[in-house]
């Protein structure tokens, strides 16, 4: 896994590539929003320690709510490259989000 990182005051903006079969790792969002911005390749998103799934490829975009344990997991075998936002919010309650089982 690789990239670059920006911090505001607001904000926190990566670049990673996972390699085939690799995976950030599971963590949780606690107090942050996430946005995972599939730039190439394909894989899925874990959440909630696999009690539902986000499949994605390039061009999509998958939302992540606070307080959520997830992790991204590439399983093709071209690399998987994604930008990820991350932003604090003031509130849980202040976001909608509904996956698929």
């Amino acid at each position: 896994m690789n990239g670059y990182l920006y911090m505001s005051l607001f904000l926190i903006l990566a670049m990673v590539t996972l390699k085939s079969g690799e995976s950030v790792g599971e963590h949780s969002t606690s107090d942050y929003e996430e946005m995972l911005i599939i730039i190439n390749g394909s894989g899925k998103v874990d959440i909630n320690n696999g009690e539902s799934f986000l499949k994605v490829e390039k061009g999509q975009i998958a939302c992540i709510p606070p307080g959520t344990v997830h992790k991204a997991t590439n399983n093709n075998n071209s690399s998987l490259q994604y930008i990820y936002v991350v932003s604090k919010t003031e509130n849980n309650s202040m976001v909608s989000y509904k996956y698929p089982k």
